[in-house]
């Protein structure tokens, strides 16, 4: 599927409802691969991808996110991880990077699943030692981000839209 960068940002939506219809090996590699290719500034992406299938182990990460079962009706469940040891230490003097990374990351899974007709739904609102618990995730990585991944089979709402005053010139403005 060819699209033009500006018509897959305007068609991203997040999903609530998705067909059971298996993804395509093809583009959950494609997605992956451009996964890795995301934005870093050290470099070097220090984020892992959990890839979920089973139905069970779907079912209870989804009641770890709270309000989204339906996260377990989709084919695949992502599940993103911050190593920030392997992060940029000093973003700004005050801070790590792998925040920034992640955004990066599933910004580009976001994109190429569009692209690909696949939706997603990523979702902040988790409960960390939930999932490392259920997913032996090491204590000193971070949970940074859960999502489905499938057919959508509902329209779909936008993620966002940016405010019109987002960007200044020179200096900042009231």
């Amino acid at each position: 599927m060819d699209m033009e960068l500006e018509e897959v940002l305007k068609s991203v939506k997040r999903h609530r409802k998705f067909s059971s219809e298996p993804i395509r090996e093809e583009s959950l590699r494609r997605i992956l691969k451009l996964a890795k290719k995301a934005p870093s500034p050290g470099g070097n992406l220090p984020l892992r991808l959990i890839i979920l299938r089973d139905d069970e182990v779907k079912r209870r990460v989804a009641e770890a996110c709270g309000k989204r079962r339906f996260f377990a009706e989709a084919p695949v469940v992502m599940v993103a991880v911050a190593i920030p040891d392997e992060a940029e230490p000093f973003m700004g003097g005050y801070a790590n990077s792998f925040p920034l990374d992640a955004a990066a990351a599933l910004t580009v899974i976001t994109l190429v699943a569009g692209e690909e007709g696949l939706g997603t739904n990523w979702t902040l609102q988790f409960k960390d030692e939930k999932i490392k618990e259920l997913l032996g995730i090491p204590e000193e990585m971070h949970v940074v981000g859960v999502s489905p991944l499938g057919y959508p089979e509902d329209e779909g709402e936008r993620y966002s839209s940016s405010p019109a005053d987002m960007v200044f010139y020179g200096e900042w403005e009231e």
